[in-house]
């Protein structure tokens, strides 16, 4: 609780120290979509020993590969400096089938990973080195036959940050299209003891990190990057 606490409050004072400064000038709205592919084998493992475990499982747990979803943020430009503001959204649904007794029987995992960040990017209008610091949301739920609503299994919050490039396209008079590789690093641990229960894993599932490579598509407006060159 006190770091969940304390991760809050520095997320949120960094975040308001930076305001008046955006403030200053026009925001940017950027919307867009992204894929991540997260480097977690402990956490992999756990779901590939489910279906060892259990001899109802047909189709077994896939593992932890892509999380897709939103990506919105609000930004504002000086001429080589940018600062913002962003939140993404990735979900993930993983699923275990087979007969348990007679009848058909499934094992839902839903995975929600939610960033809240506080950006800052340096370059050019072609191509931005943008670092952030994350305040970070990881949550597994958990539903199966006979169960008609999800249970919360694991719900952790800490700090990451992205390190990302942003190659742009003029996509009109008002709009730029940004394309972003990225890297997420987890500064932090998430804690899934309660999922690792749930599948009966042998490995401690309380000190997880889910570092993931991600590129996401992100439509920009405001005025043109392009007019910087003017």
């Amino acid at each position: 609780m006190y770091l969940k606490n304390n991760t809050a409050k520095i997320f949120l004072l960094l975040a308001t120290l930076s305001l008046p400064q955006m403030m200053a000038a026009q925001f940017n709205l950027q919307v867009g979509y992204g894929l991540s592919y997260h480097l977690n084998e402990t956490y992999s493992r756990a779901l590939e020993d489910f279906g060892k475990q259990n001899s109802w499982v047909n189709t077994n747990f896939k593992p932890l590969a892509f999380s897709h979803g939103l990506y919105i943020g609000l930004r504002n430009r000086w001429d080589w400096y940018g600062l913002g503001v962003s939140w993404r959204a990735q979900f993930l649904r993983n699923d275990a089938q087979g007969v348990m007794g007679n009848e058909s029987y499934k094992k839902e995992y839903f995975h929600r990973f939610h960033d809240i960040s506080l950006f800052h990017e340096f370059g050019n209008p072609w191509m931005d080195f943008g670092l952030s610091l994350d305040y970070t949301i990881t949550s597994v739920s958990e539903r199966h036959t006979g169960l008609s609503s999800k249970q919360t299994l694991g719900n952790s919050t800490g700090i990451g940050s992205h390190v990302y490039f942003n190659f742009y396209l003029a996509a009109g008079s008002f709009l730029d299209i940004a394309l972003q590789p990225y890297l997420a690093w987890r500064w932090t641990s998430t804690d899934l003891n309660e999922v690792a229960k749930d599948l009966n894993s042998a490995d401690p599932l309380d000190k997880l990190k889910f570092h993931h490579l991600g590129l996401s598509l992100i439509f920009c407006n405001g005025n043109k990057r392009s007019r910087d060159i003017d």
